[in-house]
């Protein structure tokens, strides 16, 4: 399956952060409580490997980290998996990894809009325990 690419538009209605971090804990069954709380990137890692699951090696995902240097490996994990699969984005890791706000909100309404996209019934059957813990 070939992934769509994401046309951004400055004029486009965006689904508000907090519709945005519950589509994140209902689709991956977490409690995050904030935007912030996705900088390790391995809930980007997942939602990714539900749409392209050859594309990233979710044995290399650093699950149980505080250190950014971990964080970054994750996020270079991801966007591997991005050219892999021909995802013409760059991910602003450096951005993401520092805590701001914005950088946050910006990357998680594009990867949304990128997952509804690109979604199909494989990632509704997705065992996101099994991709975090038995890999």
């Amino acid at each position: 399956m070939s992934l769509k690419n994401v046309i951004e538009s400055p004029y486009e209605r965006y689904p508000p952060r907090t519709e945005l971090l519950e589509w994140v804990n209902r689709t991956l069954k977490l409690c995050y409580t904030r935007l912030i709380d996705l900088r390790t990137g391995t809930a980007y890692c997942q939602l990714f490997h539900m749409l392209k699951p050859d594309a990233i090696n979710m044995k290399m995902v650093k699950w149980t980290t505080k250190l950014d240097e971990d964080h970054i490996a994750n996020f270079r994990l991801l966007q591997k998996g991005f050219h892999h699969a021909c995802v013409h984005k760059e991910i602003p890791v450096n951005l993401l990894v520092k805590d701001e706000f914005l950088d946050h909100l910006d990357f998680l309404r594009w990867f949304h809009k990128f997952f509804m996209l690109n979604r199909s019934a494989a990632a509704a059957n997705y065992d996101e325990w099994a991709a975090s813990i038995l890999l």
